[in-house]
């Protein structure tokens, strides 16, 4: 593996990013739920227990997190888990907003899961539109500040004779690619930037 990438060599076959043994230990959430567990705003999630009765939970159990359309996105280690009545959970677990928006009936027996990230996907598997479109620009740090030695690189395209031309995938917004065209008028140069993106928004 190409360790700055975490990519196959050329001309191997990849790997599937989980083992066979893994395939039935999935715990999935919605869209919103996976940008905030990948943001780092969101390490616990609360399900009706029903939903879990095919997955074997216990404090250190390694699962792929998946988001309810089926897009894996990462792979996260329980740290703490829960289960029983609603109406019964231990007074140190914290509910967001999200958990309490859900209102179980007391009755109801839940499943409280904390967890870490211990890997995060290719973003190459996360095609989904409904996975990015939560995303906000705000959110991602290479969105809001250029670092200095991407720059560096840059101005080198757009200080040639006859200006240089950027492709920016995965764009966002296109703040950054507004950014880079300003740049380099104001440093007398000339860039072309076309940026993609799998989402509108």
């Amino acid at each position: 593996q190409d360790p700055r990438f975490g990519l196959p060599p050329k001309h191997q076959p990849a790997r599937p990013l989980f083992l066979l043994s893994m395939a039935r230990k999935v715990l999935r959430f919605s869209a919103a739920e996976a940008a905030d567990v990948l943001r780092g705003s969101k390490s616990a999630l609360l399900k009706d227990a029903a939903d879990l009765r095919d997955l074997e939970i216990s404090d250190g159990a390694v699962l792929c997190g998946e988001t309810d359309e089926g897009t894996a996105f990462c792979e996260l280690r329980v740290t703490s888990f829960f289960q029983g009545p609603f109406s019964s959970l231990p007074q140190d677990i914290v509910l967001d907003d999200g958990m309490k928006a859900k209102k179980f009936e007391a009755g109801v027996e839940v499943a409280h899961i904390k967890f870490e990230v211990v890997k995060v996907l290719s973003a190459a598997s996360m095609d989904s539109k409904h996975f990015w479109g939560p995303m906000a620009a705000a959110d991602i740090p290479s969105k809001t500040t250029l670092h200095p030695t991407f720059m560096e690189a840059i101005e080198s395209a757009w200080s040639q004779e006859h200006g240089g031309s950027v492709l920016d995938l995965g764009c966002g917004d296109g703040r950054i690619a507004v950014e880079l065209i300003r740049a380099a008028a104001a440093a007398g140069g000339r860039l072309d930037v076309v940026g993609v993106d799998v989402s509108a928004s």
